[in-house]
């Protein structure tokens, strides 16, 4: 089959999607389209250089699509080491790697340690160094456990800053505990592999190393042509670099320009870090087998205990559907690999296929679902999946244009398009506007006008049939009118000229029903939350979830010690230990219930200036990646749930789900399919016999009037050949036919 990429049910996007990082920015800035490699097919799924690091390659290949001369691009050179690294076992990795021993570094003449490398060094004496229990002694003698949320970023700094740093290792020779504190226990880990860099602290050492970036053309160059001479500078650095490193692969990284339009990745100019926060986590919903018990957890959500359907763990890698499915973070109900697909290809594995989405995507849906039913509809979700899962009913789905410029084998980065993978929950310009529409002033009323009057005109206006309608009246007239003509009509009638603020509520809620945080909602407790799923990724989701868990296994260890060494104390010590651990429990549980990040914006009714709200959206309106992607999506759920409606009038659903066997619906596109195959193969063969009659009849006349006959024709031309694709009563997508255009 090849690449195949799965994309988000929802929102019809990739999960694959890449940022190429401005000069000015961290390394942890940028990341392949590939994303982090899932932890069980890392070591043999990709180069040992994704590894540690994730970029967008600049290729010396100019053949393929590159940016222009006036682009502005660089590049660097990202130069794996391989000395001084001093974590155990890592040098026989290094040798087993290369095929070659390094010599120790202490006898190359030409190294000189740098500053920070001798402030590293200074790292591994301390007081404690020789305390080899893990624990603190203080002054009496005492034991201090250690801290058990310690994780391995903060156990070893330096090792794991040297880690990052060296691109070559072969993690095939390390135990199951080297490669978990790799992968799985470390904030430090760089921004591409935790999934989402919003949470990032750009502090490691190789985002304060200062690095020579490049420009990508370089000036001109004997009358040589730019693609030659940008060649050149490339083939020059790459024979340096060898010289240099001449075991190693060298590689360049991409560095965007304002006027980027590299392919493999956003340009840093075009959309930033924060803003697409999430853009490469997924997540399933999973149909519970028939007969499932299922397991109950604080982490559940309403429609799981009761539906069919329940919430996978996460996942920071989308790999190719012919390659493997992905691996999720923690295995909820115990399944760590869910097969992800927007299509069914068999019916044979009809129950075991899972509905992927990105967790944003899904907040969106439940936040419609709300408004428009009360509750969160997911029945009419998976239900609608369930029976549209084809693959040309699938790619037939009526989306932004925009999806068209990038949907191919590969997600494709085209200029303008970054807003489709911009985060629509975290949205950093729309904070800063709720913030600004808040008035403080102790007069503020919303029922006050929203316009600043100039003074009234000295002579009598001209008859305005307006000015005798009652308020009422006007307002009901302005409820069937855009904010366009809502404007133009305010320049023809005084009636119009003062409107008050509190009617921007309602124009808004009218014409951005998806902006949930202009919702009226006068307290704050009534505020609906994001799901706890749509704050986390895969590599911070386990650190989260198990933070008690931790907390509770190091006190049982403390209470063992302690009951050890003085029995008499079991009883007292156990009753201690039950008071904790429920103590740990709820605090645990407050704070994931309390989340500042679970909570949008609130915008208080009597203190919210909805006009200045209202204005300032449109005015910024291109910056805010983010709602623009929400109306989007929006609109994409609400075509979601137009379907699953007509579905349900002509009884393909209920409140249970799909009334048919799901291997019959499978059984039934697939039918469909073939129908449509062969009808639209007939309109082909029809179309060309008529074009060959067409075709023969002209040379004729051709050949006739060459002998002296009047014919003036022309051959036809080759029309374009249309097929109209259509749904029948029973909800099966048809073609109504071939239209020659």
């Amino acid at each position: 089959m090849g690449y195949s990429e799965v994309l988000c049910q929802i929102c019809g996007v990739s999960f694959n999607i890449g940022r190429i990082r401005r000069p000015d920015e961290p390394r942890s800035a940028a990341w392949a389209l590939y994303g982090p490699i899932a932890r069980k097919s890392l070591w043999d799924y990709t180069s040992r250089e994704n590894m540690l690091s994730s970029f967008v390659e600049q290729r010396t290949d100019f053949r393929r699509a590159s940016c222009g001369q006036d682009s502005g691009c660089m590049f660097v050179t990202r130069n794996p080491r391989t000395k001084n690294i001093d974590w155990p076992g890592f040098r026989n990795n290094v040798e087993h790697s290369t095929g070659e021993v390094d010599g120790d570094s202490s006898d190359d003449s030409e190294w000189v340690p740098t500053d920070e490398e001798e402030q590293e060094s200074l790292e591994y004496s301390s007081e404690n160094e020789d305390n080899s229990d893990g624990g603190n002694v203080d002054q009496e003698g005492d034991v201090t456990m250690a801290n058990s949320d310690l994780d391995a970023g903060d156990m070893f700094p330096s090792t794991l800053s040297l880690v990052q740093d060296q691109m070559i290792f072969n993690p095939c020779t390390w135990n199951g505990e080297q490669l978990e504190r790799l992968v799985g226990g470390s904030e430090q880990l760089p921004a591409w592999y935790r999934g989402t860099p919003y949470y990032f602290e750009a502090d490691l050492h190789h985002d304060k190393t200062t690095e020579e970036i490049s420009p990508l053309w370089p000036g001109d160059s004997e009358g040589a042509d730019d693609a030659t001479a940008k060649t050149k500078m490339l083939d020059e650095a790459q024979r340096k670099a060898e010289e240099s490193y001449s075991r190693e692969r060298q590689q360049f990284e991409h560095i965007a320009g304002p006027g980027c339009e590299h392919a493999r990745g956003y340009s840093g100019h075009e959309i930033g870090v924060e803003e697409m926060r999430g853009c490469q986590i997924a997540q399933c919903l999973i149909r519970k087998p028939p007969g499932y018990e299922f397991v109950p957890s604080f982490y559940d959500e309403d429609f799981e205990v009761d539906g069919n359907f329940f919430l996978s763990g996460l996942t920071d890698h989308m790999p190719s559907r012919d390659y493997s499915n992905p691996t999720v973070t923690p295995a909820r109900q115990q399944c760590e690999q869910p097969y992800a697909e927007n299509i069914m290809w068999d019916e044979d594995n009809a129950n075991e296929y899972a509905l992927p989405f990105h967790p944003s995507c899904l907040e969106v849906f439940k936040q419609l679902s709300r408004m428009s039913k009360g509750s969160v509809d997911i029945n009419s979700l998976t239900s609608w999946w369930s029976l549209e899962a084809d693959y040309e009913i699938f790619h037939g789905f009526p989306r932004h244009p925009d999806l068209s410029q990038c949907n191919g084998q590969e997600w494709e980065h085209s200029n303008g398009t970054a807003y489709l993978a911009a985060n629509p929950l975290y949205v950093p310009k729309l904070k800063e506007i709720c913030a600004a529409a808040i008035e403080s002033d102790p007069a503020f009323n919303p029922r006050t006008g929203a316009f600043t009057l100039p003074q009234p005109p000295s002579t009598s206006p001209s008859y305005d049939p307006f000015l005798s309608i009652p308020n009422e009246i006007l307002t009901e007239i302005l409820d069937h009118l855009t904010s366009q003509d809502i404007a133009t009509l305010r320049l023809s009638s005084r009636a119009f000229t003062e409107l008050p603020i509190a009617y921007f509520q309602k124009l808004i809620l009218r014409e951005m029903p998806w902006l949930w945080e202009a919702w009226p909602t006068f307290k704050t407790s009534t505020r609906t939350k994001y799901s706890l799923w749509a704050t986390l990724t895969a590599g911070t989701a386990m650190r989260t979830l198990t933070k008690a868990d931790r907390e509770i296994e190091a006190i049982q260890d403390y209470v063992a010690i302690v009951k050890k060494e003085m029995p008499e104390l079991s009883e007292q010590m156990d009753e201690a230990l039950k008071t904790q651990t429920q103590a740990v429990r709820a605090a645990h549980e407050f704070d994931i219930e309390n989340r500042e990040e679970r909570f949008p914006c609130y915008l208080p009714p009597d203190r919210t200036n909805y006009y200045k709200l209202y204005t300032l959206i449109i005015r910024h309106w291109k910056d805010l990646k983010g709602l623009r992607n929400r109306q989007r999506i929006w609109r994409d759920c609400e075509e979601i749930m137009r379907r699953a409606d007509a579905y349900k009038e002509s009884g393909r659903i209920d409140e249970s789900g799909i009334t048919e066997e799901l291997e019959d619906v499978i059984r039934g596109n697939r039918e469909a399919f073939q129908l449509r195959e062969a009808r639209r193969r007939k309109e082909r063969e029809k179309y060309w016999k008529t074009y060959e009659r067409e075709r023969k009849r002209l040379v004729e006349e051709k050949e006739r009037e060459e002998k002296g006959e009047s014919v003036s024709q022309e051959l036809p031309q080759r029309p374009g050949l249309t097929f109209v694709n259509t749904f029948s009563e029973e909800g099966v997508m048809e073609t109504e036919g071939a239209r020659v255009t």
